[in-house]
């Protein structure tokens, strides 16, 4: 199963044997495990089954021309120099991972309207509908 996120709904231990979900919800250390929190509700559900989760999530955004790379595609072209740049955390480069990072930045060359930003992302995505705060468009 796959999942954008690992919520009650989507957690259904007869119906997959592994589950797949790009956000991670796991920001600290878990020490203990409770059925209180639906969370880990959740992974004890699955653990129970023998079912496996994993996260991706940070792995596939950060891995050149990963998520982020393909995310700021439509981007590049309005950037000042055509490019994009990685956002790295300081410290030493990996070998072989250079272009790795924790996001990539465009510095865009003209201002663009928000309806264009959304009407770009659902192009690339290659989706008809998508939500976005009324108070932007």
């Amino acid at each position: 199963m796959f999942s954008h996120r690992l919520v009650s709904p989507t957690c259904k231990p007869s119906e997959c044997t592994y589950q797949l979900y790009l956000t991670s919800q796991i920001f600290r250390g878990l020490k203990s495990f409770t059925l209180d929190d639906p969370l880990q509700a959740s992974l004890l559900r699955l653990s129970a089954k023998g079912i496996s989760v994993f996260s991706p999530h940070t792995s596939l955004d950060a891995t050149p021309n990963g998520i982020n790379t393909f995310l700021i595609q439509p981007f590049v072209q309005y950037a000042k120099d055509g490019t994009s740049e990685v956002i790295s955390p300081p410290g030493e480069k990996v070998k072989g991972f250079e272009d790795a990072g924790m996001g990539r930045r465009v510095h865009l060359g003209q201002g663009l309207e928000v309806a264009e930003v959304v009407r770009m992302v659902k192009d690339h995505l290659s989706v008809e509908h998508g939500q976005s705060p009324t108070s932007l468009i």
